[in-house]
Protein backbone atom coordinates (compact mmCIF):
# COMPACT_ATOMS: atom_id res chain seq x y z
CA UNK A 1 0.00 0.00 0.00
CA UNK A 2 1.06 3.40 -1.08
CA UNK A 3 1.57 6.84 0.63
CA UNK A 4 -1.79 7.69 -1.39
CA UNK A 5 -3.22 4.23 -0.49
CA UNK A 6 -2.81 5.38 3.41
CA UNK A 7 -4.20 8.96 3.09
CA UNK A 8 -7.07 7.92 1.36
CA UNK A 9 -7.56 5.23 4.02
CA UNK A 10 -7.52 7.88 6.48
CA UNK A 11 -9.84 10.47 4.95
CA UNK A 12 -12.02 7.42 4.72
CA UNK A 13 -12.04 7.31 8.20
CA UNK A 14 -12.53 10.00 9.05
CA UNK A 15 -15.39 10.23 7.01
CA UNK A 16 -16.60 7.28 9.31
CA UNK A 17 -15.92 9.83 12.52
CA UNK A 18 -17.39 12.71 11.28
CA UNK A 19 -20.66 10.66 10.93
CA UNK A 20 -20.38 9.33 14.71
CA UNK A 21 -19.66 12.62 15.57
CA UNK A 22 -23.15 13.68 14.10
CA UNK A 23 -24.60 10.96 16.52
CA UNK A 24 -23.54 12.16 19.63
CA UNK A 25 -23.71 15.82 19.05
CA UNK A 26 -27.09 16.06 20.54
CA UNK A 27 -26.42 13.29 23.04
CA UNK A 28 -23.63 15.20 23.94
CA UNK A 29 -26.57 18.31 24.78
CA UNK A 30 -28.33 17.09 26.88
CA UNK A 31 -26.60 13.98 28.84
CA UNK A 32 -22.75 15.06 30.45
CA UNK A 33 -22.03 11.46 30.47
CA UNK A 34 -21.46 11.72 26.69
CA UNK A 35 -19.82 14.84 26.81
CA UNK A 36 -16.41 12.97 27.23
CA UNK A 37 -16.83 11.10 24.08
CA UNK A 38 -18.29 13.86 22.13
CA UNK A 39 -14.83 16.09 22.68
CA UNK A 40 -12.72 12.41 22.39
CA UNK A 41 -14.44 12.21 18.85
CA UNK A 42 -13.57 15.82 17.90
CA UNK A 43 -9.88 15.08 18.63
CA UNK A 44 -10.10 11.84 16.52
CA UNK A 45 -10.83 13.91 13.10
CA UNK A 46 -8.66 16.75 13.72
CA UNK A 47 -5.69 15.16 13.84
CA UNK A 48 -5.91 12.46 11.23
CA UNK A 49 -7.27 15.52 8.61
CA UNK A 50 -4.19 17.18 9.87
CA UNK A 51 -2.01 14.17 9.41
CA UNK A 52 -3.49 13.21 5.91
CA UNK A 53 -0.87 16.54 4.78
CA UNK A 54 1.77 16.04 6.68
CA UNK A 55 1.86 12.35 5.09
CA UNK A 56 1.18 13.54 1.85
CA UNK A 57 4.46 15.92 2.11
CA UNK A 58 6.65 13.56 3.84
CA UNK A 59 5.71 11.15 0.56
CA UNK A 60 6.54 13.93 -1.93
CA UNK A 61 9.83 15.01 0.24
CA UNK A 62 10.96 11.54 0.45
CA UNK A 63 10.39 11.16 -3.43
CA UNK A 64 11.67 14.50 -4.61
CA UNK A 65 13.89 16.28 -2.00
CA UNK A 66 16.25 15.90 0.43
CA UNK A 67 14.45 14.73 3.84
CA UNK A 68 16.80 15.89 6.73
CA UNK A 69 15.10 15.75 10.01
CA UNK A 70 11.19 15.91 10.58
CA UNK A 71 8.68 16.94 7.45
CA UNK A 72 5.40 18.53 7.57
CA UNK A 73 3.44 19.94 5.37
CA UNK A 74 4.34 23.93 4.69
CA UNK A 75 1.72 26.57 6.06
CA UNK A 76 3.19 30.04 5.23
CA UNK A 77 0.93 32.82 6.46
CA UNK A 78 1.71 35.27 3.97
CA UNK A 79 2.90 34.55 0.62
CA UNK A 80 6.59 36.39 0.83
CA UNK A 81 7.38 33.49 3.59
CA UNK A 82 5.98 30.89 1.19
CA UNK A 83 9.34 30.02 -0.46
CA UNK A 84 11.44 29.98 3.25
CA UNK A 85 8.48 27.90 4.35
CA UNK A 86 8.76 25.34 2.07
CA UNK A 87 12.60 24.77 1.65
CA UNK A 88 12.28 24.66 5.91
CA UNK A 89 9.28 21.93 5.71
CA UNK A 90 9.87 20.40 2.68
CA UNK A 91 13.69 20.46 1.93
CA UNK A 92 14.78 19.93 -1.43
CA UNK A 93 10.75 19.93 -3.30
CA UNK A 94 10.54 23.69 -5.18
CA UNK A 95 14.03 23.95 -6.82
CA UNK A 96 13.59 19.75 -7.92
CA UNK A 97 9.83 20.16 -9.09
CA UNK A 98 8.77 23.76 -8.70
CA UNK A 99 5.14 22.56 -10.21
CA UNK A 100 4.73 20.80 -6.70
CA UNK A 101 6.03 23.87 -4.99
CA UNK A 102 3.46 25.45 -7.10
CA UNK A 103 0.39 23.39 -6.10
CA UNK A 104 1.03 23.15 -2.69
CA UNK A 105 1.41 27.35 -3.10
CA UNK A 106 -2.31 26.97 -3.98
CA UNK A 107 -3.21 25.27 -0.65
CA UNK A 108 -1.85 27.87 1.89
CA UNK A 109 -3.59 30.32 4.63
CA UNK A 110 -2.51 33.22 2.63
CA UNK A 111 -4.87 32.22 -0.22
CA UNK A 112 -8.40 33.42 -0.60
CA UNK A 113 -10.80 31.29 1.26
CA UNK A 114 -7.85 29.34 3.09
CA UNK A 115 -7.72 30.83 6.36
CA UNK A 116 -9.47 26.87 6.99
CA UNK A 117 -5.78 26.01 6.83
CA UNK A 118 -5.22 28.25 9.64
CA UNK A 119 -7.94 27.27 11.78
CA UNK A 120 -7.32 23.48 11.50
CA UNK A 121 -3.48 23.97 12.74
CA UNK A 122 -5.15 25.82 15.29
CA UNK A 123 -7.72 23.64 16.45
CA UNK A 124 -5.50 20.45 15.58
CA UNK A 125 -2.50 21.96 18.23
CA UNK A 126 -4.76 23.32 20.95
CA UNK A 127 -6.50 20.05 20.92
CA UNK A 128 -2.83 17.87 21.42
CA UNK A 129 -1.30 20.40 23.98
CA UNK A 130 -3.81 21.55 25.70
CA UNK A 131 -7.00 19.70 25.91
CA UNK A 132 -10.47 18.89 24.68
CA UNK A 133 -12.21 21.99 26.05
CA UNK A 134 -12.47 23.44 23.40
CA UNK A 135 -16.41 23.52 22.57
CA UNK A 136 -19.17 25.00 23.76
CA UNK A 137 -23.47 24.97 23.54
CA UNK A 138 -24.91 28.33 21.91
CA UNK A 139 -28.48 28.78 20.80
CA UNK A 140 -29.00 30.06 17.46
CA UNK A 141 -32.32 30.82 15.09
CA UNK A 142 -33.33 28.17 12.79
CA UNK A 143 -36.05 28.04 9.95
CA UNK A 144 -37.42 25.65 7.73
CA UNK A 145 -39.85 26.63 4.76
CA UNK A 146 -41.62 24.31 2.38
CA UNK A 147 -43.39 24.51 -0.75
CA UNK A 148 -46.59 22.68 -0.17
CA UNK A 149 -47.22 22.15 -3.94
CA UNK A 150 -43.79 20.24 -4.69
CA UNK A 151 -42.39 19.55 -1.51
CA UNK A 152 -39.33 21.84 -2.42
CA UNK A 153 -37.60 23.17 1.11
CA UNK A 154 -34.63 25.33 2.46
CA UNK A 155 -33.78 25.62 5.70
CA UNK A 156 -31.25 27.48 7.35
CA UNK A 157 -29.31 28.27 10.52
CA UNK A 158 -26.96 30.48 11.83
CA UNK A 159 -27.95 33.30 10.12
CA UNK A 160 -29.72 36.68 10.05
CA UNK A 161 -31.16 38.26 7.14
CA UNK A 162 -31.18 42.35 7.34
CA UNK A 163 -32.22 44.68 4.27
CA UNK A 164 -30.60 43.53 1.43
CA UNK A 165 -27.85 40.94 2.94
CA UNK A 166 -27.08 38.30 4.49
CA UNK A 167 -24.98 38.07 8.07
CA UNK A 168 -23.39 34.78 8.90
CA UNK A 169 -23.07 33.43 12.47
CA UNK A 170 -21.69 30.33 11.07
CA UNK A 171 -24.57 29.13 9.42
CA UNK A 172 -25.70 27.33 6.58
CA UNK A 173 -28.50 27.21 3.84
CA UNK A 174 -29.71 23.74 2.64
CA UNK A 175 -31.85 22.53 -0.14
CA UNK A 176 -33.91 19.57 -0.26
CA UNK A 177 -35.97 18.53 -2.92
CA UNK A 178 -35.59 21.14 -5.43
CA UNK A 179 -34.80 19.01 -8.56
CA UNK A 180 -36.97 18.91 -11.49
CA UNK A 181 -38.97 21.48 -10.13
CA UNK A 182 -40.62 23.83 -12.44
CA UNK A 183 -37.97 26.69 -13.71
CA UNK A 184 -41.26 28.72 -13.97
CA UNK A 185 -42.01 29.05 -10.33
CA UNK A 186 -39.95 31.86 -8.31
CA UNK A 187 -36.50 30.78 -7.09
CA UNK A 188 -36.18 28.97 -3.36
CA UNK A 189 -33.65 31.70 -2.33
CA UNK A 190 -32.99 35.32 -3.78
CA UNK A 191 -30.85 37.72 -2.07
CA UNK A 192 -30.97 41.61 -3.37
CA UNK A 193 -34.57 40.94 -4.23
CA UNK A 194 -38.09 42.30 -3.01
CA UNK A 195 -38.99 44.78 -0.39
CA UNK A 196 -36.99 43.49 1.88
CA UNK A 197 -33.92 42.09 0.22
CA UNK A 198 -34.32 38.56 0.34
CA UNK A 199 -36.67 36.21 -0.78
CA UNK A 200 -38.05 32.47 -0.35
CA UNK A 201 -39.97 31.12 -2.96
CA UNK A 202 -40.73 34.69 -3.84
CA UNK A 203 -41.82 36.01 -0.58
CA UNK A 204 -40.16 37.90 1.37
CA UNK A 205 -38.33 37.49 4.44
CA UNK A 206 -39.58 39.69 7.58
CA UNK A 207 -35.65 41.34 9.18
CA UNK A 208 -38.21 41.60 12.33
CA UNK A 209 -39.30 37.83 12.45
CA UNK A 210 -36.75 36.35 10.21
CA UNK A 211 -39.39 34.54 8.99
CA UNK A 212 -41.37 34.59 5.49
CA UNK A 213 -44.81 36.64 5.22
CA UNK A 214 -47.42 34.81 6.26
CA UNK A 215 -48.67 32.75 3.05
CA UNK A 216 -51.10 29.91 2.39
CA UNK A 217 -49.05 28.35 -0.12
CA UNK A 218 -45.58 27.66 2.75
CA UNK A 219 -45.40 25.80 5.79
CA UNK A 220 -43.19 27.77 7.86
CA UNK A 221 -41.09 26.11 11.38
CA UNK A 222 -38.70 27.98 13.40
CA UNK A 223 -37.27 28.12 16.78
CA UNK A 224 -33.90 27.90 18.43
CA UNK A 225 -31.69 25.40 17.89
CA UNK A 226 -28.47 24.05 20.51
CA UNK A 227 -25.30 23.59 18.59
CA UNK A 228 -21.70 22.45 19.80
CA UNK A 229 -19.34 25.75 18.43
CA UNK A 230 -15.50 26.11 18.55
CA UNK A 231 -14.27 28.45 21.01
CA UNK A 232 -11.88 29.68 18.59
CA UNK A 233 -12.68 30.00 15.61
CA UNK A 234 -15.90 30.89 16.98
CA UNK A 235 -17.71 28.11 14.29
CA UNK A 236 -19.95 24.90 14.87
CA UNK A 237 -18.08 22.21 15.20
CA UNK A 238 -19.99 19.70 13.06
CA UNK A 239 -19.94 22.24 9.93
CA UNK A 240 -16.54 22.95 10.20
CA UNK A 241 -14.69 19.21 10.44
CA UNK A 242 -17.34 18.84 7.23
CA UNK A 243 -15.75 21.39 5.48
CA UNK A 244 -12.11 20.81 6.03
CA UNK A 245 -12.85 17.35 5.07
CA UNK A 246 -13.86 18.93 1.87
CA UNK A 247 -10.86 20.85 1.73
CA UNK A 248 -8.51 18.50 2.78
CA UNK A 249 -9.73 16.04 0.27
CA UNK A 250 -9.41 18.59 -2.79
CA UNK A 251 -6.06 19.64 -1.71
CA UNK A 252 -4.55 16.50 -1.63
CA UNK A 253 -5.72 15.48 -4.70
CA UNK A 254 -4.27 18.58 -6.61
CA UNK A 255 -1.12 18.41 -4.95
CA UNK A 256 -0.79 14.49 -5.28
CA UNK A 257 -1.35 14.85 -8.98
CA UNK A 258 0.91 17.53 -9.30
CA UNK A 259 3.97 15.49 -7.66
CA UNK A 260 2.73 12.57 -10.08
CA UNK A 261 1.65 9.87 -7.17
Amino acid sequence: MGAIDDIVTLLEDTNKQIKAAETLHDQALDNPAVRGAFKARIKNILEPQRSALDYLAVEITKRYGSSKGLVYYPLAQAEQEFPTEMDSKMPGVASAKPPIAEAIKRHQPFQPNYEWLRELNQLTRHQKHTGSSTQLVREVYQCRVAEKATGAAIQWHGLRFVPGRVESQGGIIDLSNVAGRDPALPEPFEVGKGPTGTLVFGVPIDPATQRPWPVPDLDVESGPLHQWCFVKPHKPVLLTLEEFQGWIVRAVKDIAQAARL
